[in-house]
């Protein structure tokens, strides 16, 4: 548990400095998140720990992120959603057609 608490300590830390250096320079902030992660992941400083552990709390997150999402939703929303749905997906069957019938 001190591991976790710690890592995710250091987590927010990281993202609040990179975060605000991003603000500053104007750049998006899902930027600054997505490099916040590769310098201190497993991968980059490897600062955190248990990796394992954060993407469970992370994906928590993400249910909960859904969840909340979803609750916007209206049924009216949700009809016109399905309809380009709908026409997305013709659009991909189209194109996969077209291709397999172009490679034969």
């Amino acid at each position: 548990m001190d591991d976790l608490l710690r890592d995710l300590v250091l987590i927010f830390l990281a993202a609040g400095l990179v975060l605000t250096v991003f603000h500053r320079l104007r750049l998006p902030v899902i930027v600054g998140l997505l490099v916040t992660g590769t310098i201190i992941g497993p991968y980059g400083l490897g600062v955190v720990r248990e990796p394992a552990q954060v993407e469970l709390l992370a994906d928590i997150g993400i249910i909960l992120l859904m969840f909340s999402i979803g609750l916007d939703f209206t049924p009216e929303r949700l009809r016109q959603l399905v309809r380009a749905a709908r026409l997305g997906l013709f659009q991909m069957l189209f194109c996969i057609v077209v291709t397999m019938l172009a490679g034969t």
